[in-house]
């Protein structure tokens, strides 16, 4: 087996990998490229892949952020770690690793989070997923989930979550007591010399890990859930998971299975959250068999296509425009359904259900762009709930108040909207000429309405037609 170290940069994170067997490198086939879940390395993999791979195939081995021996920058701070954080990291680390060859990504445990993530968002480089043990939501069980819990409690807790990782780091016996705790059967695993040796690969990263670099990514961690995206899943997916599994529950793994279209599962039984270590035979089995089931699927034309536009606006305010339009369209949303349910008129009820209904639309427009353009999806936090709250207040005051409201509130992100119609280029001048279309559509409607003029909705039947 012949490795060649690197590193790759990406966001200011210098992400440590392993090239191996480059000189089997092919052509035809997409890169095969492994990541790791929390507290191992970039040396997990060299015993944890199928014995073909050892002396006959090329792969990579990727390092997640903030684990030795890569680096964070300096200004890495608490709360940077979220859905487009993990995703703008890894996303530009493949392609400075591979540049523009296609790769299937295989992820363990916060890996396979990625790899799903990366799917979700259409990373440019990547044709095909395997998510092992892998998660939607930020939330574990045992040793892990615990670590979880302390660090998502906030910076107050750092301390101790940085005591925990030092206990760890002084004991090779805590070391491998603590990485037995994620078999189903602890025995079995400690037996398995697979599993001394994936310690010992990594003896010297564990050694030298950043306690604080991980809180802050643990914190992160304890906020993720992509379960709402997961449909937005366009390429070959296969969930390979463990029926005992102490980390991911069955619960994580039934969603991944049922919201990520046409995802093949795998499940091993009486397995884990380690199953190339508890049942290395199957498990090897298994993979490979996916990736030549990923290899063997065509990749859509349109996929193709979607990838290889210059979607590219770089002008200062551009990425807060843009969520911005997210922000605006989940707040819309609450605040017409919330108004809708509290207005008596009959009437009026179905205007606001008009403005709702164009909300919506766009929202999913914005979400289809945000796909095709290959960008990752931040939900926006507390807009639903000012949402709603504001809702409750404009469906329960006289109407012209109301109307004077929704006037004036379209006002601020008309600006946004503006600016992002202005500096859009030939691939996004179509949506964003609508976005701020809708915005002077609702402003139409509430002047129209101050008028009592009966073609209010003129504007807004237009677009939704």
């Amino acid at each position: 087996m012949k490795v060649r170290e690197g590193f790759v940069e990406s966001e200011g994170h210098k992400l440590a990998y392993l090239a191996v067997n480059e000189h089997l490198t092919s052509n035809e086939e997409p890169a095969i490229v492994f990541i790791h879940g929390v507290l191992a390395s970039v040396n997990f993999w060299l015993d944890c892949v199928p014995p073909e791979f050892k002396e006959g195939r090329a792969w990579y081995s990727l390092s997640l952020p903030a684990h030795h021996p890569s680096t964070v920058p300096a200004n890495f701070k608490l709360g940077d770690v979220d859905e487009a954080w993990f995703f703008n990291i890894m996303n530009g680390a493949l392609q400075a690793l591979l540049g523009d060859k296609k790769a299937i990504v295989v992820g363990h445990s916060t890996g396979g989070f990625c790899a799903l993530n990366l799917a979700i968002n259409q990373a440019r480089n990547v044709v095909g997923i395997i998510s092992v043990a892998g998660f939607h939501k930020g939330k574990w069980g045992g040793v892990e989930g615990l670590l979880l819990k302390m660090a998502g409690l906030g910076k107050w807790t750092k301390s101790l979550f940085a005591a925990n990782i030092s206990i760890s780091q002084s004991s090779y016996f805590v070391r491998r007591t603590f990485a037995s705790l994620l078999a189903h059967n602890r025995k079995d695993y400690q037996d398995n010399p697979l599993s001394q040796r994936t310690l010992d690969n990594m003896e010297v990263n564990l050694l030298a890990q950043d306690p604080i670099a991980l809180f802050k990514l643990f914190n992160g961690i304890s906020t993720l859930d992509i379960a709402d995206q997961l449909h937005r899943i366009d390429m070959p997916c296969y969930i390979f998971s463990g029926t005992h599994d102490p980390v991911v529950t069955e619960e994580q793994s039934q969603v991944l299975v049922s919201r990520v279209p046409d995802a093949k599962s795998v499940i091993f039984q009486h397995v884990g959250h380690m199953p190339f270590i508890e049942d290395s035979d199957t498990y090897f089995n298994a993979l490979m068999q996916a990736l030549k089931g990923i290899i063997d699927t065509p990749i859509p034309t349109y996929s193709r296509e979607y990838k290889n536009r210059k979607w590219s606006m770089n002008y200062p305010q551009y990425k807060k425009d843009l969520q911005r339009i997210h922000e605006s369209e989940v707040y819309g949303l609450a605040v017409f359904d919330m108004a809708a349910q509290l207005t008596i008129s009959k009437v009026k009820k179905e205007k606001w259900l008009a403005l709702k209904a164009l909300e919506q639309q766009t929202l999913d427009r914005y979400l289809d762009y945000m796909r095709e353009s290959g960008q990752a999806v931040v939900t926006p936090r507390g807009w639903a709930l000012k949402g709603r709250a504001e809702g409750a207040v404009l469906g329960l005051m006289p109407w012209r108040l109301a109307m004077k409201l929704v006037r004036d509130g379209t006002l601020p992100f008309q600006e946004k909207f503006l600016r992002l119609k202005d500096n859009a280029n030939k691939e996004n001048q179509s949506f964003f000429s609508y976005v701020y279309a809708h915005e002077k559509a609702i402003e139409a409607f509430a002047e129209k309405e101050l008028l009592r003029d009966k073609s209010s909705l003129k504007a807004i039947n237009k677009l939704l037609s």
